[in-house]
Formats: structure tokens, C-alpha cells, sequence
């Protein structure tokens, strides 16, 4: 089994040499923002994906945000939202 690797987001997602390259982040316990909120760190992962998985991970994915807004976990942005 592999290893588990706890990721708060990305900071950078790109495409270079045919993959998807997304830098995984995770949120400083002592970098802080001006409104002192943790800043996202890079975690030193990089997450490597051909196009055809990257579709795949993204249908996932919003079958999964579906779901947390059916429950009441997220809500979903309208235009108003910033």
C-alpha cells in the first residue's frame, strides 16, 4: 500500500511535456497572510497526470463536490459570489 499524503490544495497547476503537473500545498503553521491567515506552502508532491487521467480525476471529483452540496458541506457559487 502507498504512502498518504495530506494536501490542503494546489499552487500551481500546469502542463508541460504532454502531463498535467499540479504542485500540492498545504497551509504554513507559521506563514501568515495580511489578515494573518496560514498561507499555502508547496509540500515539495507533484502531482504527475496524463490529459486522459486528468479527465478522469475531474469527473470524480465533481461527482464529490456534488455530493458535499447535496449534504450541505459546500454551497454552490451563483455570479454574485467573488
Amino acid at each position: 500500500m502507498g504512502e498518504n499524503i495530506f494536501v490542503d490544495g494546489a499552487v500551481e497547476i500546469r502542463i508541460a511535456g504532454g502531463a498535467i503537473r499540479m504542485d500540492l500545498a498545504s497551509y504554513s503553521s507559521e506563514k501568515k497572510d495580511e489578515k494573518q491567515n496560514p498561507v499555502l506552502e508547496k509540500t515539495g508532491h507533484t502531482l504527475l497526470m496524463t490529459p486522459e487521467g486528468f479527465v478522469q480525476i475531474y469527473a470524480a471529483l465533481e461527482k464529490v463536490a456534488s455530493r458535499l452540496s447535496d449534504v450541505g458541506i459546500l454551497r454552490k457559487k451563483d455570479k454574485t459570489d467573488k
